[in-house]
């Protein structure tokens, strides 16, 4: 059977009128896949076939009645036929947790995108307004006293990479090329200013960052520097080539085949690092959902992948997909202030939602892959707080446009952007990762995850809530299921 394991499972009972699906091809098939199906009144989103991997099969996205499965999965050329489902910037979840915003799945039900990067009511009150008023009064007396009446930390990007830049880049990025797939580029930014950005969307809106979310992470992978209120930000690679895809609209949701074909536009113009601060629910295990497969066939094309564990924590088992895929380089989020501990909703590991519901499985894929199997990878400086209830908050500071500029201390216009997030933690990553390119000490994702793991020694730290499983994990397999093999830091690369 061709039906991704999801797809399995959920038609047993009660099957939607229609699904949105991705049919995978190979490609000396594709045009007579296409042909049959149009001949068949199928509707297909031709703007999003993709063929992510260079020679490699192609993705099909159509509208399909669930009784025409069994014809699809028996023509000639067709691979697997799996489900579209929702992504967005930190993970979507079907779980019941805070969320920003929701998007209905025919199959899945409610899909939620976390509060944790962007507030449940911030679309409702982005500046400016008249609520704005305190907000900017606080952040006058925060910064002239270091009173904090608004009960957030903030923290620069260029603060950050003091502790995470800890070895000297003698390139920083230079002729290595960083895509980001994410909400639109940071075009409009101070920090950009005399750069040369790719620019692309595969959604019916202008390729620049219309929210906030895409420009921020850009700007923290590949930004220049650039002074602010709170002090200067910049980038982990300023000088690597930069590149922008956009696939979240701007309330920062998605799709597979969005994704996908993101990736595609990637690959094709050149990219080394693919940054991805998104996710969503898994439909399989970290080799064969159809996203994580695409993931995995990155790497052996030489190509890093670095991807958000997502927002859904701190309960085990809530990385996102593509995060939980083998090959990607899987990045939670950790706190400055709490000494290095995992961010209370950064999502934990050691699997995705799938893997929980199917645990047998997942013992048999660890026993298969070992540590690798197990997510995250690493961490870095994405702000939040170990504990549910800890005050003040903590907040990274990077640039960024859009409506959702201004939220937390009610500046509209500065630019000055406050989040906190695996996605902040995200490109912070991506940006090392590209200055080791450059500066030769790594090639592939095996030499990134090799590193990590000879070095990890005292750089893991154990989860502070889920302790039991967590120290069962580290004893086994010296990986931590909140933290991985612990903080990215450049002079970890400098012992091998």
């Amino acid at each position: 059977m061709k039906l991704s394991p999801l797809l399995r499972e959920k038609l047993k009972t009660d099957p939607p009128q229609n699904l949105k699906c991705v049919i995978e091809v190979r490609p000396d098939r594709v045009d007579y896949i296409i042909e049959q199906l149009q001949e068949m009144g199928i509707s297909i989103n031709t703007s999003l076939i993709s063929q992510p991997i260079p020679g490699g099969n192609y993705y099909i996205p159509v509208v399909i009645p669930p009784s025409v499965l069994d014809i699809i999965q028996a023509m000639p050329g067709v691979v697997s036929v799996s489900k579209s489902l929702p992504r967005g910037i930190g993970g979507a979840f079907t779980s019941d947790i805070p969320f920003f915003s929701s998007v209905e799945d025919e199959l899945i039900g409610t899909v939620r995108i976390p509060a944790v990067e962007i507030p449940a009511i911030a679309f409702f009150t982005a500046p400016p307004n008249p609520l704005d008023l305190p907000k900017v009064i606080g952040t006058a007396i925060s910064r002239l006293t270091g009173i904090n009446p608004l009960n957030f930390q903030a923290f620069t990007t260029e603060e950050a990479y003091k502790i995470l830049k800890d070895a000297e880049s003698e390139h920083d990025g230079e002729g290595v090329k960083i895509a980001v797939i994410d909400t639109g580029s940071n075009r409009f930014t101070f920090q950009s200013i005399g750069d040369i950005i790719e620019e692309h969307t595969v959604i019916a809106e202008p390729p620049q960052d219309l929210m906030g979310h895409g420009s921020h992470v850009s700007n923290t992978a590949y930004g220049n520097r650039w002074p602010t209120i709170y002090g200067p930000v910049i980038g982990g690679a300023p000088k690597a080539k930069k590149m922008h895809i956009k696939a979240l609209n701007i309330m920062g949701a998605g799709t597979s085949e969005g994704i996908l074909k993101a990736i595609e536009i990637a690959v094709k113009n050149g990219a080394n690092v693919i940054s991805m601060s998104l996710g969503g629910p898994a439909q399989g295990n970290g080799i064969e959902d159809m996203e994580a497969k695409v993931i995995n066939e990155l790497a052996t094309q030489g190509i890093i992948p670095v991807v958000a564990v997502s927002n859904g924590g701190p309960d085990p088992y809530t990385t996102g997909s593509p995060g939980h895929a083998l090959k990607a380089i899987t990045v939670a989020s950790v706190s400055i202030t709490d000494k290095f501990l995992p961010a209370y909703w950064s999502s934990r590991g050691p699997g995705s939602d799938w893997d929980k519901e199917h645990l047998e499985d997942f013992r048999k894929l660890v026993e298969q892959y070992g540590d690798e199997i197990i997510k995250p990878d690493c961490t870095a400086l994405g702000g939040g707080r170990a504990f549910k209830d800890s005050e003040p908050d903590e907040l990274q500071v990077s640039m960024a446009t859009g409506w959702f500029e201004g939220y937390y201390d009610g500046l509209k216009g500065d630019q000055a952007c406050l989040m906190h997030g695996s996605s902040q933690a995200t490109p912070m990553v991506s940006g090392l990762i590209a200055c080791l390119l450059s500066d030769g000490v790594i090639d592939t994702v095996d030499d990134v995850k090799k590193a990590l793991k000879e070095t990890a020694g005292d750089y893991i730290v154990e989860d502070p809530i889920n302790t039991e499983i967590d120290k069962e994990i580290i004893d086994t397999y010296g990986k931590s299921i909140a933290t991985g093999w612990g903080l990215f830091k450049l002079s970890r690369f400098q012992k091998l």
